[in-house]
C-alpha cells in the first residue's frame, strides 16, 4: 500500500513536471524551419539571409527566434538612462540654485536701492537742513552788520553831540 501511495505520488510530481514546463515551451514561437513569408509575419522571428562563412562554407538563408537585446546592449542603455537621469537631476539642482540665487539677488537688490534711496533722501534733507543754516548765518551776518552800523552811526552821532557840546561849552567859555 505504501508503495502504491510512493508510486502515486512519483508519477504525479513527473507529470507537474512536464506539464508546468511545456507550457512554457509552448510559449515559446518555434521558428524553426518558417518559410521567409511566415517568418517576417511573425514578429517574434527575424529571417536570416544566406551568407557564406570564413571557412568557405555557404549557409542557406532561415528563419530564428529575433533576439532580444544582448546583455551588453542592455547595460549600455541602462548606463544612458542613469546618466541622462544623472543630468537632468543636475539640471534641476542648478536651476533651483540660479532661481534661489536669483530671490536673494533680488532681494539683495532691493535692499541696495532702497539703502540708495533713503541715501538721497537723507542727502537731501541735509542740504535743506545746510541751507536754512547758511540762510540763518547770513540773516544774522546781515543783521550784525546793520546793528554794527547803527552803533557807529550812534557813536558818530554821539561824538558829534559831544563834540557840539564841547563847542557850545568852549564858546560859553570864551564868551
Amino acid at each position: 500500500m505504501k508503495e502504491k501511495i510512493l508510486a502515486f505520488f512519483l508519477i504525479l510530481g513527473f507529470s507537474t513536471v512536464l506539464v508546468l514546463g511545456s507550457g512554457n515551451a509552448m510559449a515559446e514561437v518555434n521558428c524553426k524551419g518558417l518559410a521567409k513569408r511566415a517568418c517576417s509575419a511573425s514578429p517574434q522571428c527575424t529571417w536570416v539571409n544566406g551568407y557564406t562563412r570564413k571557412d568557405g562554407r555557404s549557409v542557406a538563408a532561415y528563419c530564428r527566434k529575433a533576439g532580444g537585446k544582448s546583455k551588453l546592449k542592455e547595460k549600455a542603455e541602462n548606463k544612458r538612462k542613469v546618466v541622462t537621469k544623472r543630468k537632468a537631476e543636475t539640471k534641476r539642482k542648478v536651476e533651483r540654485k540660479h532661481e534661489v540665487l536669483g530671490k536673494r539677488k533680488a532681494g539683495a537688490k532691493k535692499k541696495a536701492e532702497s539703502k540708495a534711496e533713503t541715501k538721497v533722501k537723507v542727502k537731501s534733507k541735509r542740504k535743506t537742513a545746510n541751507k536754512k543754516k547758511a540762510e540763518a548765518k547770513s540773516k544774522a551776518k546781515s543783521a550784525h552788520k546793520k546793528m554794527s552800523r547803527e552803533k557807529v552811526k550812534n557813536k558818530s552821532k554821539a561824538s558829534s553831540k559831544k563834540a557840539a557840546k564841547k563847542a557850545t561849552r568852549k564858546s560859553k567859555k570864551k564868551s
